[in-house]
């Protein structure tokens, strides 16, 4: 059932929407035709709206990051052209809220919710088109807003094309002219988190977190378990209005920058929040079919509108995900499909959505509303299609990125591939050989986990025995060896081997030099061909291959660690960022691949952020190494789905290093789809605290879990 969900979702996507907005390309004037009427007839000289035009930017930016075809990009690019060059003033800055079909400024209004969309365009475009002239003016925006927009409460609404106050028209409705409004506040923080995740910049993360302080204190009415609409300069409301869609929208979207943000505090303090506007969502505005629009003074306004029913889709999914004993959610996300197909899809050729149907016995068409106007975009069925395709669980990628990989190699990823999501496999790291966390496991549980992964600091060429530490001169000696002992596992116990590399700086340093506090070593200059750097990297890298071979000889498939934790500038690797971490990591696969011949090598990437991303083109397994600040029983969904955003959809995912074990009994309902876990060593695996013999029972004894 959710399977055929799915594949009607994509095929909707790419069959009738984006071609439908592809037809309405202007190759004359630029951008994108502003007007059709619900009788398809297309108006070429209707003024064009800046929010239609971003949206469109937007819709083919993302649809271009996740399906990878290139035409898409090319009508990214034609919007993008056009808000550069049409809508953006290039006097005095900011975006103009329409200009004519001919590209001159019709509405020269400087809306703060225009700024957003635009923002939010922009920077899904420079992550599909690496242009960084699109990053420079997302962020030129972002100044704008953050300097003449802010005020002590939130932001200003509508000024003048000098900046100067005016009243709110385009924001406000329901027969009142709003100061400030929910929608524009939910949407500058929709834009930031965007732009977070494409930049990682300190100052949107700071200002996100104040705009969450406005809709916890301001807008939040925990009462009324909904959102306030619209506001005086005070934040006072104006009305008593329920937004059945902004509501659902809201749950999910700002969850989304939640999540981005990564702060555990934060997460715990909205959930409540984003919980209560979901089921409050699904009592009251869900009849069992789709959703109403809204309810003024206690009286439901009953017209079915296209973009609610896209969020109400994705808001309950993602209620769902969260709470799987919640079936009536999925049920809601079903039916209100169901009707979108019968009511919402248009049946003819054209395949772009009708705008709203009355309530009445017919579910007639609403004929004064348009099919594309400023307001009638591709964004939220877009987004729709594209927010279903990354929650509901697809078969990831079975081939690995080896072409040559052996053929037990290849049957191992299709293996963690097939139980992802089903089952999980039990994972443990040890650094010495005397597997000390292996037996403390089998002592606790009677098992033994069915993943070890081992460490080859000890393989370093550049140990520095005379300026380093007893700690540090106990680890080499207690690891010398740890691969035979490996190999030897691997042979005889049917373990599934990983390998992971704190790589001493191959010159200079002291102590622990794979930290960089410990080495001047600069990666940068690996990259530098005949440098010393680069010769030193080549010679460990020779020492490395030597090693895996022993497991190449014998046809053992190795998941294979190298360069974890690029997010960090702890580790040497990603001291200069992770633009320089990743392009290590690529001159370590070619020779391995390609010199080498490792072919019985899967490759795990650990690191979380987008930047240190090499590509699927080099990954066979995303990961992430999380450590908590204090213990709490999850499943990491939050993890899953923020690795996803800043990594990849494609590739089979898994907890590469915990200091706190996932809750085995929160992913037998969950089904987070980790393939696999690695709980770090030491006190992490031992001490009874980080884990309790309890908990590690529990994890073992469960039918969800696979050990030996």
């Amino acid at each position: 059932m959710i399977d055929a969900f799915r594949k009607e979702v994509k095929e909707e996507l790419i069959n009738h929407i984006l071609p439908y907005w592809e037809k309405l390309i202007d190759e004359e004037y630029g951008g994108f035709y502003g007007y059709v009427d619900c009788k398809h007839n297309l108006d070429k000289k209707a003024f064009k709206g800046g929010i239609l035009n971003s949206r469109i930017l937007w819709s083919f930016s993302n649809s271009y990051l996740f399906l990878k075809d290139e035409s898409y990009l090319k009508y990214a690019k034609h919007a993008y052209n056009c808000l550069k060059d049409k809508f953006y003033d290039k006097e005095k800055g900011g975006i103009f809220w329409a200009i004519d079909h001919k590209g001159k400024p019709f509405d020269d209004t400087k809306y703060s919710y225009n700024f957003a969309f635009a923002i939010y365009a922009l920077a899904s475009y420079y992550d599909a088109s690496k242009d960084e002239t699109s990053l420079s003016l997302a962020f030129e925006l972002f100044n704008i807003l953050e300097t003449i927009y802010k005020d002590d409460l939130g932001y200003k609404e509508a000024l003048s094309v000098d900046y100067q106050k005016i009243d709110n028209e385009q924001l406000s409705e329901n027969g009142v002219i709003a100061s400030k409004t929910m929608n524009t506040t939910l949407h500058i923080f929709e834009a930031y988190s965007e732009l977070y995740r494409v930049s990682g910049s300190l100052k949107v993360k700071e200002a996100m977190i104040k705009i969450l302080n406005i809709v916890k204190t301001k807008i939040y009415n925990p009462s009324k378990h909904r959102l306030e609409v619209f506001f005086d300069d005070d934040f006072t409301p104006l009305i008593d209005l329920h937004s059945y869609g902004h509501d659902i929208e809201a749950a999910w979207l700002i969850e989304r920058g939640v999540i981005l943000l990564g702060d555990l505090d934060i997460i715990k303090e909205f959930e409540p929040i984003f919980a209560d506007l979901e089921n409050e969502i699904l009592k009251v505005a869900f009849d069992g079919t789709s959703i109403a629009a809204e309810c003024e003074n206690g009286k439901v306004l009953n017209t079915r509108i296209w973009w609610v029913q896209c969020e109400a889709m994705i808001g309950f999914y993602n209620a769902y995900i969260k709470n799987p004993d919640r079936k009536e959610y999925l049920e809601a996300v079903l039916n209100i499909w169901k009707y979108t197909k019968k009511y919402f899809i248009d049946s003819s050729l054209d395949g772009e959505w009708f705008n709203e149907r009355f309530y009445d016995e017919n579910h007639s068409i609403n004929m004064e509303k348009p099919m594309v106007s400023e307001w009638k975009c591709p964004y939220h069925n877009t987004r729709f299609c594209l927010e279903m395709l990354k929650r509901i669980p697809s078969d990831f990628i079975k081939e690995p990125v080896n072409q040559n990989s052996t053929s037990k190699a290849k049957k191992l990823l299709e293996y963690l591939v097939s139980i992802s999501g089903n089952k999980l496999v039990t994972g443990q790291h040890t650094q010495t050989n005397l597997l000390e966390e292996r037996e403390y496991i089998k002592k606790v549980t009677g098992k033994y986990p069915k993943l070890l992964e081992f460490e080859m600091l000890s393989y370093s060429s550049n140990i520095n025995y005379e300026d380093s530490s007893v700690e540090c001169l106990k680890e080499v000696k207690e690891n010398k060896g740890t691969l035979d002992t490996a190999l030897k596992l691997a042979q005889k116990d049917d373990i599934i081997p990983m390998i992971c590399f704190h790589f001493f700086s191959p010159l200079y340093g002291k102590d622990k030099s794979f930290y960089s506090k410990n080495t001047p070593f600069d990666p940068k200059n690996v990259l530098k061909e005949k440098s010393p750097e680069r010769d030193a990297f080549y010679y460990d890298l020779d020492i490395v291959a030597s090693e895996l071979k022993k497991f190449k000889d014998a046809d053992i498939p190795v998941l294979f660690r190298p360069f974890h934790e690029m997010e960090g500038t702890w580790f040497w690797w990603g001291r200069k960022g992770g633009s320089i971490g990743k392009e290590l990591y690529k001159l370590m696969f070619d020779y391995f691949v390609n010199v080498k011949n490792l072919n019985n090598i899967l490759w795990v990437y650990s690191t979380p952020t987008k930047e240190a991303y090499p590509g699927d083109e080099y990954v066979d397994i995303i990961g992430w190494d999380i450590y908590l600040p204090n213990k709490m029983k999850t499943d990491y969904l939050f993890a899953y789905q923020k690795l996803r955003e800043n990594t990849t959809y494609s590739k089979v995912a898994a907890l590469t290093e915990v200091g706190y074990n996932p809750s085995i009994t929160m992913l037998e309902k969950s089904h987070t789809p980790w393939a696999f876990y690695m709980t770090w060593s030491k006190e992490f695996a031992m001490d009874g605290i980080y884990n309790t013999e309890e908990e590690l029972k529990e994890m073992y004894d469960s039918n969800y879990t696979i050990k030996l």
